[in-house]
């Protein structure tokens, strides 16, 4: 299991392309601490609204 930064939700270790967890970082949720990452989707999410700040 990893904490996303960028959807803010906690995902299961799936090991594929479209997930990065860090070998630094970590979160902690309700006194558990979880390994930090970003999943695709968080990614382009965040991806998708800087470049709508920067076209606005």
């Amino acid at each position: 299991m990893y904490y996303c930064i960028a959807c803010n939700q906690v995902h299961p270790s799936l090991s594929t392309k479209n997930e990065v967890i860090f070998k630094t970082g970590f979160h902690y949720m309700n006194s558990t601490m979880y390994s930090a990452g970003i999943c695709k989707t968080g990614a382009s999410t965040d991806q998708n609204e800087l470049q709508k700040s920067a076209t606005a």
